[in-house]
């Protein structure tokens, strides 16, 4: 994982890691972009997770760890079905890890609701699945009805 590099130069120069914040991920449901978001918002999720937690029990000092999913992960939608797995996934992972013996490390996941960025305003046909090109227009409206 690429990643790692990243927690093991953090772990050294700060000697351990206390928070830990995963915050990607993507919208794309297309032929050619669903495994993509599927790498990025499990997968991403899931590799970041276990090397923080491997981390901050490395060092015997308590540690946090947020992963932001979506309220997706709760109320799927049917026109983002890849999308609002990913999200389940993410929060059933969450909640298997707080089951295991992790010391003092706390796992939180956050489910947001439908937020004001590009990704929402910029939802085209390109990146939803074919099952949803009938209802793009119903799914954004919807989701910026939301906001309001």
């Amino acid at each position: 994982m690429a990643a790692a590099g990243l927690f093991e130069e953090t772990d050294n120069e700060y000697r351990g890691l206390d928070i830990l914040v995963n915050a990607g991920g993507v919208l794309n449901e297309s032929k050619d972009g669903w495994r993509n978001m599927i790498n990025t918002n499990v997968k991403g999720m899931i590799d970041c997770t276990n090397v923080g937690m491997e981390l901050m029990n490395r060092r015997h000092r308590p540690g946090v760890i947020i992963n932001f999913s979506s309220i997706f992960a709760i109320r799927p939608i049917p026109q983002l079905p890849l999308f609002s797995g990913t999200h389940a996934a993410v929060l059933g992972a969450l909640l298997g890890f707080n089951k295991m013996e992790n010391n003092d490390v706390r796992l939180l996941t956050v489910c947001m609701g439908p937020t004001d960025t590009t990704m929402l305003y910029n939802l085209s046909e390109t990146d939803v699945g074919e099952w949803a090109k009938d209802n793009l227009l119903n799914l954004t409206d919807a989701l910026k009805i939301r906001l309001k």
